[in-house]
């Protein structure tokens, strides 16, 4: 049956083609726009959106504009990806996050590195403190060495000073004992500046360390110790 209105409209280009050529208009004509609803119907597109859901529809959704899509037939097999298209600012800032979750992965890894190590290392928070108090046993014992040895050397300094201001004069040999004090106070003090930023550093570390091993081994707040 051929609609009345169509025929009319197009009754002087079909007399010229004849039935065929009407046949062949009507399947271009009704057939061609159904395709592409047809493929969208068979197809599902997937992304992430901006904040990290996963959106899905036939058609794809606002939120996967300009992003990482993903294509499936109906039977949930992925059938391609389309990569979005980004500006020179959008792949310099994609390039940067992916750079600061290289080094976050880094960073947790590194740790958990630290934890394994830390509960190898130490039985019980007790054998922790004892070893931190030998550490700093150790380090107290030169800098009490180090300032005696001040102490002595600004006293012999002092004796001569004295002598010289009591003769009057400085002799070659007093001026090298002078000298010889002098190195010794420098180099003594020095020592004892180290040591005691060494003690510093290692109060700072067992303190560090004592509560990320409570941390770890107490039952309520035990975080998980990846393994690499």
């Amino acid at each position: 049956m051929v609609i009345p209105g169509l025929w009319s409209r197009y009754g002087r280009f079909f007399s010229g083609v004849g039935l065929a050529g009407f046949l062949a208009f009507s399947l271009v004509f009704f057939l061609f726009p159904v395709a592409p609803a047809l493929a969208a119907a068979n197809e599902n597109i997937c992304c992430n959106d901006a904040s990290g859901r996963y959106t899905c529809g036939d058609v794809m959704p606002p939120p996967c504009n300009g992003r990482l899509l993903k294509v499936y037939n109906r039977q949930g097999f992925l059938i391609r990806i389309v990569a979005p298209h980004m500006t020179e600012e959008e792949k310099k800032l994609a390039a940067e996050k992916a750079i600061r979750e290289r080094e976050a992965q880094d960073r947790l890894r590194d740790q958990a590195r630290k934890d394994r190590a830390l509960l190898q290392t130490y039985d019980s928070v007790e054998d922790l403190d004892r070893i931190r108090d030998r550490s700093e046993a150790d380090v107290r014992v030169a800098i009490r060495n180090a300032q005696s040895l001040i102490d002595s050397a600004q006293k012999r300094k002092r004796a001569l000073e004295d002598e010289v201001a009591g003769s009057g004069k400085l002799s070659p040999e007093i001026a090298g004992q002078i000298r010889n004090e002098e190195t010794t106070i420098k180099a003594q003090s020095a020592l004892l500046e180290v040591k005691k930023t060494e003690l510093a550093q290692i109060r700072a570390k067992f303190t560090e360390d004592r509560n990320r091993y409570i941390l770890l081994t107490t039952p309520e707040t035990t975080p998980s110790v990846a393994t690499p």
